[in-house]
């Protein structure tokens, strides 16, 4: 390589790594706002265990981040690609983090189980999620806020009840069998006695060497049969 070549890889070279460099920065500074929290983390499984099994059995990311990275009346958020929840620094000073919380996680199981996003995010599938995981009132005060979901919460309601009707149905139409034991008489032992009879066999015997003769032997039977 001459000298000139060499001149010009290592100007571009050094402009390549004070670019790097100051995207690393920005990545570090972008990400600097928001953090784990241990107690936010353990209070989140705890809640997804209670009541949202898919999102129990794969937990989202959980983030607390500084209150200027949300929208004005954002108390939180979701974000399905990712599976990523994020919590705005003020809720950890509030009593509401709870229902937050379940509300994000709902989404969370609305995305991990294909549900539809309708009305930013606030379906029927939603609604869904947050009536069976106990949270009713959390599901009514989205229904009363956002444009569409309280027709999805009033649908949600319909098909659970109609899934609960026809539960008891099936329930009611089922006889289970009825157990009847089995009708045993009892029979006393059988009284055994022994009954033995002699008989005579014939046998080959050796009176002296190299000669046999014959013999008549007897020999006792016995066996055991019922009493007469």
């Amino acid at each position: 390589m001459n000298n000139r070549k060499q001149r010009v890889w290592l100007l571009w070279s050094a402009k390549a790594s004070v670019v790097m460099a100051a995207t690393a920065a920005l990545i570090g500074t972008a990400n600097a706002t928001c953090w784990r929290d241990a107690n936010v983390t353990a209070l989140m499984q705890a809640v997804a265990q209670e009541g949202f099994p898919n999102a129990a059995s794969r937990m989202p990311a959980g983030l607390v981040c500084e209150g200027s990275d949300f929208g004005p009346n954002i108390g939180g958020d979701y974000t399905g690609g990712i599976h990523q929840i994020r919590i705005p620094q003020w809720q950890l000073n509030g009593t509401g983090l709870r229902s937050v919380l379940a509300h994000e996680l709902a989404h969370a199981e609305t995305w991990l189980t294909g549900g539809s996003d309708a009305n930013h995010g606030h379906s029927a599938d939603f609604m869904r999620a947050l009536l069976r995981a106990g949270w009713g009132g959390e599901a009514q005060r989205v229904g009363q806020q956002f444009a569409g979901a309280q027709h999805a919460l009033d649908q949600a309601r319909a098909s659970l009840a109609g899934d609960a009707s026809a539960r008891g149905q099936r329930q009611g139409g089922y006889q289970p069998p009825i157990y009847t034991p089995p009708t045993t008489t009892y029979t006393p032992p059988t009284v055994m006695v022994q009954v033995c009879h002699d008989e005579q066999i014939t046998v080959v015997r050796q009176v002296r060497p190299h000669f046999f003769a014959p013999a008549v032997m007897t020999r006792r039977i016995c066996q055991w049969v019922p009493a007469q």
